[in-house]
């Protein structure tokens, strides 16, 4: 769309980045895409459940419980919550059974894991074994994150 230079020392053009953001948003064909009312009801459920992850079961269940009962519509409201950023699903991981609600939940676990002294320690490298300690490290629980041991695995 183009290239807006911005310093964030500085603060200069931050503007005009907004502007050329809010531009483009306008422009996005997502926009004129109608949502029933009970995709919404959806979204809220969601927005509202206080859980960082749900199954797939979970979300199905939930759409059945809002009215959304066509798996094709499932799906489609899946991709769109996806797409907006509201939830972040992965359809190949669908095997693991976790359906991310809250990006900050992931977003965080990355961070830990690329800041993590361990993998550090070990030249990058990291292994699954230590995955639980690096999630579940104490000097973080004061951010509220939970990482079970069976989320964080990839057996």
């Amino acid at each position: 769309m183009g290239f807006v230079r911005v310093s964030c020392k500085t603060g200069d053009g931050i503007d005009r980045l907004v502007q050329e953001l809010e531009k483009q948003i306008h422009t996005l064909e997502m926009r004129r895409t109608p949502f029933a009312k009970s995709w919404f009801e959806v979204k809220e459920a969601l927005d509202t459940m206080g859980k960082d992850y749900i199954s797939y079961d979970r979300y199905y269940a939930l759409c059945h419980e809002k009215e959304v009962t066509d798996e094709t519509a499932q799906n489609v409201l899946l991709q769109f919550l996806h797409d907006l950023g509201i939830v972040l699903a992965f359809r190949n991981l669908e095997l693991h059974d976790t359906q991310v609600i809250n990006p900050l939940w992931l977003t965080n676990a990355v961070y830990r894991i690329i800041n993590s002294k361990l993998v550090a320690g070990k030249k990058g490298y990291l292994h699954l074994s230590d995955l639980d300690a690096i999630l579940n490290d104490p000097t973080y629980a004061h951010e509220g994150f939970k990482y079970p041991p069976n989320r964080s695995s990839i057996s």
